[in-house]
């Protein structure tokens, strides 16, 4: 089961007290967690509400752009009952590409298909990630969670610069933390945004 939780290359990004913040987090959650969920299930079910509300949204824009439905056969509650039957860590082995695939579907695809190993060049990605570089920069530098103490502002950056030229082994950990940052910097903090004080209760005669 511990297969499952590999690290990110964002491990290296942390400082000596985010590491140390980390550490206390994992060690807090692991004595007040469920032990009968097994490694992945919150995350599944957290993804698989996003990918339902992407497909709701889609829905919506084709009835009402073209007046046609739009079907997920992979969203069908019986597919995803099967697929969620076999627990998440047990669906990734270390050196063995897409053991489910290959054992539910060999001798129903093309065998090239389960024995490939790459996906498509997401070379947009990349050309994105060269064009929008003095924002991303930008908005590294001035990190706020480098502000706080938990990550290193250069080793970030040069995961930036090495991701630019091509380098996938970042990209995912990148993607997290551009968006950690977007988010955080556009959260109401100000007090009087998030605080509501409590009706007075009326004492029971």
């Amino acid at each position: 089961m511990a297969r499952w939780c590999g690290r990110l290359t964002a491990a290296r990004w942390l400082t000596s007290g985010g590491r140390t913040a980390l550490a206390d987090y994992i060690g807090a959650r692991g004595h007040s967690g469920d032990p009968s969920i097994g490694p992945g299930a919150h995350r599944e079910r957290l993804a698989l509400e996003a990918t339902g509300a992407e497909h709701a949204n889609f829905d919506t824009l084709t009835r009402a752009l073209w007046d046609l439905p739009l079907h997920a056969p992979f969203l069908d509650t019986r597919v995803v009952d099967i697929c969620h039957a076999v627990p998440a860590w047990e669906r990734r082995r270390p050196d063995d590409f897409k053991p489910l695939a290959r054992a539910a579907f060999t001798g129903l695809v093309h065998a090239p298909v389960l024995a490939r190993r790459t996906k498509t060049a997401f070379n947009g990605i990349y050309d994105g990630l060269r064009v929008n570089a003095p924002a991303l920069r930008t908005l590294l530098t001035g990190s706020t969670l480098a502000e706080a103490g938990l990550i290193d502002t250069s080793t970030v950056l040069a995961s930036l610069n090495r991701t630019i030229h091509g380098s996938p082994a970042d990209l995912v950990s990148l993607h997290a933390l551009v968006a950690t940052e977007v988010w955080v910097l556009n959260l109401p903090t100000a007090r009087a945004t998030w605080w509501e004080p409590a009706p007075a209760r009326k004492a029971s005669r």
